[in-house]
């Protein structure tokens, strides 16, 4: 009976098992984007495997959602094993605290990659379905999309293969322009002014292929780098941002809004900065025969995380936001990406 629902549900969303994956691992998966496609039927109305369509839908209570979804979730946990480090919970934790947990995050995904929407901060809403191309014969689906043979589950997401697909979009970037021609246009085209900066603040000290929360050190006025540096509070653990730019004894500062903050647009600048230094930052990359296992060295914008979050699993734990598997079909995508940002990718 379980080799049985394992195989319906893998048919259905074109998700096999890779060549060099454990049992586990490939159970984990499975799991995760069934719990992704439970999602989206609880806020479109019909069963996901079905054909026919059902235009009665109800904008429902993201708690609605994510309970019942738990249920599913708790019978799949049940029936396959696991590892039990991927979703961990206290000493009285069980498998219900496990769904649960695995339920919220599911629903959280999917709307940060823009797989359903939400209205009046809880009502879940279902999207029109829309087509984003990424290469030759390669479609990211949003929406209401019907499984078929050529549209495949990875993470929270699916993708289309087709060669047909007329009525498509190309997703907007919110900053066009790649990481190694980034620190010009802040040089040229960000508003620079005289100002005196008088509170404390630490300094970004670019040179480190680690994590960059640990390349922020105290900074002394009297030692002000030549070209554009970036500064934050010392009291803030994430604001009050600030670009200072020295040109001979000439200092001038150009601030930073919240959006550089809520959309993690900090850490374009930050590459940009390591890049034009010539220390690019590295990410981590295992290949194997069909598969990539990807490894952040810190954080990305959020516009290029949503697209490689919606081509991967996380690796080792639910809920891993530095270790991410990606099918062999996606990693161009991934790979572009990670290099169009001025990060080095390490074999």
């Amino acid at each position: 009976m379980k080799n049985k629902l394992k195989k319906e549900l893998a048919n259905n969303m074109n998700l096999y098992r890779f060549l060099n994956e454990s049992e586990c691992e490939y159970n984990q998966r499975l799991i995760y984007s069934a719990g992704a496609a439970w999602a989206k039927t609880l806020v479109f109305g019909h069963s996901y495997a079905e054909n026919e369509n059902n235009e009665d839908y109800v904008n429902v209570d993201i708690m609605y959602v994510e309970m019942h979804l738990s249920k599913v979730l708790e019978a799949y946990l049940k029936c396959f094993d696991i590892n039990p480090d991927w979703i961990k919970v206290g000493e009285n934790g069980d498998v219900y605290e496990k769904a649960r947990l695995l339920a919220s995050h599911i629903v959280q995904e999917l709307l940060y990659t823009n797989n359903l929407a939400k209205i009046q901060s809880r009502k879940l809403i279902p999207l029109e379905i829309r087509y984003f191309k990424y290469g030759n014969e390669l479609y990211l689906v949003r929406g209401d999309r019907r499984f078929s043979d050529n549209v495949y589950s990875v993470g929270v997401a699916q993708w289309l293969k087709d060669n047909e697909i007329a009525e498509y979009k190309v997703s907007k970037k919110i900053v066009d322009v790649e990481g190694k021609d980034y620190y010009k246009i802040m040089d040229s085209e960000f508003k620079w002014k005289k100002a005196e900066l008088t509170s404390e603040y630490l300094i970004f000290k670019t040179g480190s292929k680690g994590f960059y929360s640990k390349s922020w050190k105290p900074f002394n006025f009297k030692d002000i780098p030549q070209g554009i540096s970036i500064l934050k509070l010392a009291n803030e653990y994430n604001g009050g941002y600030v670009l200072i730019k020295q040109v001979a004894n000439d200092l001038q500062i150009a601030e930073l809004d919240p959006w550089y903050i809520e959309e993690r647009e900090i850490y374009r600048i930050l590459y940009a900065l390591n890049y034009k230094k010539g220390t690019l930052a590295e990410f981590q990359v295992k290949q194997y025969e069909d598969y990539y296992i990807l490894h952040y060295s810190s954080a990305i914008p959020n516009y290029e995380d949503k697209i490689i979050t919606s081509c991967s699993w996380q690796y080792k734990t639910y809920d891993n936001k530095y270790h991410k598997i990606v099918p062999g079909f996606l990693w161009e995508v991934v790979e572009n990406t990670i290099l169009k940002l001025g990060i080095k990718i390490i074999y």
